[in-house]
């Protein structure tokens, strides 16, 4: 595994010179707040492809609280309970109508369809001719067969149905701008996703060009995936967090 930039110069392990050389070079263009975030996944990657712990590496953890010295990171101002409080009761009604939270109905519109990243992209792949295998977990119920039913049969195949659990759903809420202002999202069933359930996919992950994982997955889900993803030099693209859309109120099942 090489952190970008490193193999132009000629630079093939992993080493503590090597990434406090690659850090001190990223210190230049970069806060010192980013630069540990850098570090973070450096140290998430290294360990899980090469077995390497580099916050063993004292050179490298001494220059980067180094670069942090005097640095003070801009923090947003909190609202003291008071001022919540005087902002439920006293707060504009017409002008507050999605941030106040005192239990009052409002007034929308509300619609009912497929979503999440993946699902559409899925969707999408289909309708380019280059279907994907699209491994995902549903739950035997309404919202489950309504989701299944928008996925394309030709990437449905390796979708688990799992009895007792609730599909994936997320609740959006929009202004009549269609701002977004308010998620809530239930994604348990992503823990069905099981590092043995990608393993047993193992066969038609390696022929693969590409792996994209979903930010929802457990932490040893993710492990799994890039681990294959490794053993057959499959690139991997990730993301995460539901999208916005254009009407005033929608519930998605991913």
């Amino acid at each position: 595994m090489r952190p970008n930039g490193m193999r132009p110069n000629g630079i093939n392990n992993i080493s503590e010179n090597v990434l406090t050389a690659y850090m001190k070079k990223l210190s230049c263009d970069i806060k010192p707040s980013a630069l540990w975030t850098t570090y973070s996944m450096l140290k998430t990657m290294i360990n899980i492809k090469n077995n390497i712990d580099i916050s063993s590496y004292p050179k490298l953890c001494s220059f980067l609280k180094l670069k942090s010295t005097g640095y003070k990171t801009k923090k947003s101002k909190i609202l003291t309970p008071e001022q919540i409080k005087h902002f439920l009761l006293k707060a504009p009604y017409r002008e507050y109508l999605f941030t106040k939270l005192d239990g009052r109905i409002h007034p929308g519109r509300f619609s009912y369809t497929a979503g999440g990243v993946a699902r559409n992209i899925c969707e999408s792949l289909c309708k380019l001719g280059c279907p994907p295998n699209f491994i995902s977990a549903i739950g035997d119920d309404e919202q489950g067969r309504l989701l299944k039913s928008f996925i394309p049969t030709e990437s449905s195949g390796m979708v688990k149905v799992v009895n007792g659990h609730s599909t994936a759903q997320c609740v959006i809420v929009f202004d009549n701008k269609g701002e977004c202002k308010f998620l809530m999202g239930d994604m348990e069933i992503h823990k069905e996703i099981t590092p043995e359930e990608i393993k047993s996919q193992e066969d038609i992950i390696q022929t693969s060009p590409l792996i994209i994982l979903d930010g929802n997955l457990s932490t040893e889900s993710i492990g799994e995936s890039l681990r294959l993803a490794e053993k057959y030099s499959i690139p991997v693209s990730t993301y995460t967090g539901p999208r916005s859309a254009d009407v005033t109120g929608k519930k998605q099942t991913r």
